[in-house]
Parts: C-alpha cells; structure tokens; sequence
C-alpha cells in the first residue's frame, strides 16, 4: 500500500484510484482478468441455474454495457479499485478471488489492517454461496461510517450552454 507523511504528520493513503504497475503488458493483464471474469460469470450462472450476460452484470453495477465491456477487456482501464471489488461483489467472489481479481487488473489486494477492506473480506466470506448485492455492501460500510463504493463516473449527457 502507497503511504505518505504530510508535513502535519497525517498518513494518506494514495493507492485507492491509481492502478499499480505490475511490470507486465497491458495487453497480457487485460487477457488475464478477462479470462478470470469469464470464469467467475460462468460459475455464477452455474449457481443461480440460469444464464447472466456480461450487459446484465454491467447494468447492476448502473455502467452500460460498452463500458463495461472496455473496463473488463481493459480497453478502457478503470481507475477506480472499487470497481473492480463491485465487480467480484455481483460475481459473488470469495475474498481470495477478489485479491486474485485486484492483483491481474493491478490494483493492491485488500489489506486486513484497513478497516474499509476488512469489512468487504468479511462481506464477500460470509456471502460467497449467493452474491450480495453493491447496495447490500454499500450498507454495511456505511453502517460503520465509511464511504460507499465509488465504482464509476457517468459523464453527464446534458449538453451545457456556452454563452457567446
């Protein structure tokens, strides 16, 4: 995890948006983690006996599907390290597939001494039988005053007036 010491002597934590570099290509990352979704989406179907598409997972997660696919094919990496948690939430990922999820799209794993990370272990554990639902874990960080997962930024599509 990426620390610093400001000159007040406060700790920040600055890894929560940035991707890590893991030293591998682009290209060879994206393969992997799009391999490992596959597989956790054909798994989660075999689960729930029915069939779930990609655009199904990416409208529970309020992104559309283009964009979801890109972010998943890392055509369009993401920088959001929730995202990526969001994603093994609906997938209903134990807490190793979630740090094995994190780790091949270059995101630190989930540290067990950060409380935030701790109670999503603990939630994607616990609930690992039947996905949980983002809201579902968005309650239970609130629940304990922390920020909710913060997994995508919509652009807005209203176009402003520029006066002349």
């Amino acid at each position: 995890m990426n620390y610093y010491t400001s000159n007040h002597g406060a700790t920040m934590n600055s890894e929560s948006y940035y991707p890590v570099n893991s030293g591998k290509p682009l290209n060879e990352t994206a393969g992997l983690f799009s391999a490992f979704f596959k597989e956790k989406r054909k798994e989660l179907c075999e689960k729930m006996s029915r069939k779930i598409s990609t655009k199904e997972i990416g409208l529970m997660l309020d992104i559309d599907y283009e964009s979801f696919r890109k972010i998943i094919n890392k055509q369009k990496q993401t920088k959001k390290r929730d995202c990526i948690i969001a994603i093994c939430t609906v997938l209903g990922c134990d807490g190793t597939a979630a740090n094995e999820a994190l780790s091949l799209y270059g995101f630190p794993e989930l540290d067990e001494y950060h409380r935030r990370d701790e109670i999503i272990w603990d939630a994607l554990i616990k609930n690992s039988d039947s996905p949980l639902s983002v809201e579902e874990l968005n309650d239970l960080l609130t629940a304990e005053s922390f920020a909710p997962l913060d997994i995508y930024t919509h652009r807005s599509t209203e176009k402003k007036s520029v006066p002349l």
